[in-house]
């Protein structure tokens, strides 16, 4: 009975229990967080073992805990996957998790900004990934005040001033699948660029992002896509800016494209391109075993490929004019089947 133990002795109990299977240890917690003796949440492992359903519950019981840090780092451990979920190859857990991230993150004081941030960006890139582009996500995103050459001053400023601000480069504890962001600025343009493919102008983002940039990357998407009448885009550039457009190359792959392929299921792969007129594209075959056993990891996308011989050697030739963007499609037929 808790209500006969002393501070000392529930301080006794707490340092004693390993496992969260007691029915009054939220209760015994929570008493012992009211006392001036506690050293706070964390201070013994027992609270690091608590349930998500404990965590809950003492935090309805100690409201204090929502400023945590510790607190907060063993809810984030609570909502990952079970070990038999794999995030990196089932987008659906992927997205449940980051669902269940946000869902809890939302809750929290203004003061895990960076949290908030890097829950953010993930489930923007995820939703780019599957080809939307959720616009009310976004701007809640770009509220959030980080130090990039593309934000509006200003606004920047007086966030500042009222202690807001995000660090980009800050590694989330107990965010397992929240790594630091560093630059942003691939996923903001990216996000900028669609909307700019059907908007009218670019008031909506002002408040928060630099005129100047905004400009450029409106008429720049409109240019890109053929939108419009293009002597308006121009002159809304200098003519610097005209001239590093017009040679500027990109071949740049979908975030939507398919990352697992089942055997039986067709290969492709999407691209955009720009001012390229002579494309060859190579396939490589790799034994996945022998690459493992030599290496002790899976392959990554770094793979140095010098010296070895392709499999298969294709060359595309285009004809666009070198400031329309173009998406092409690649289909790999000889993959099909492949395991």
């Amino acid at each position: 009975d808790r209500a006969q133990l002393t501070p000392v002795q529930r301080r006794e109990l707490l340092s004693r229990l390993r496992y969260p299977d007691h029915e009054q240890l939220v209760n015994v917690i929570a008493a012992d967080l009211r006392t001036p003796e506690s050293s706070g949440f964390g201070g013994f492992g027992i609270h690091r073992r608590l349930t998500l359903s404990q965590l809950d519950e003492l935090l309805r019981l100690f409201p204090e805990l929502v400023n945590h840090p510790q607190f907060v780092e063993t809810k984030l451990q609570r909502l990952a996957p079970s070990e038999d979920e794999s995030r990196e190859r089932d987008p659906e857990v992927a997205r449940a998790y980051l669902d269940r991230l946000w869902n809890y993150v939302q809750t929290l004081p203004i003061t895990f900004a960076s949290l908030k941030a890097s829950v953010l960006y993930q489930r923007l890139a995820q939703a780019q990934s599957r080809g939307e582009y959720p616009r009310d996500e976004f701007v809640a995103y770009l509220e959030l005040p980080r130090a990039m050459p593309y934000m509006n001053p200003e606004y920047l400023r007086e966030q500042q001033q009222k202690g807001i601000t995000v660090d980009l480069n800050q590694e989330i504890a107990g965010g397992s699948f929240l790594p630091r962001i560093g630059s942003d600025e691939e996923l903001v343009r990216g996000y900028l660029e669609h909307f700019f493919a059907g908007d009218e102008n670019y008031t909506r983002f002002s408040p928060l992002i630099l005129e100047t940039y905004l400009k450029q990357v409106f008429a720049e998407t409109k240019l890109l896509r053929g939108v419009g009448d293009p002597a308006r885009w121009y002159s809304m550039l200098s003519p610097l800016q005209v001239q590093q457009l017009k040679d500027r190359i990109e071949i740049s792959f979908s975030p939507s494209n398919q990352e697992h392929y089942l055997a039986g299921e067709g290969v492709t792969l999407t691209a955009t391109l720009k001012n390229v007129k002579e494309l060859m594209v190579k396939v490589y075959e790799i034994n996945a075993f022998n690459f493992y056993q030599s290496r002790g990891e899976e392959i990554n996308t770094d793979l140095n490929l010098d010296g070895l011989v392709a499999n298969e050697e294709t060359v595309y030739r285009y004809e666009e004019t070198p400031v329309r963007q173009h998406v092409e499609t690649f289909a790999f037929d000889s993959l099909q089947g492949r395991r």
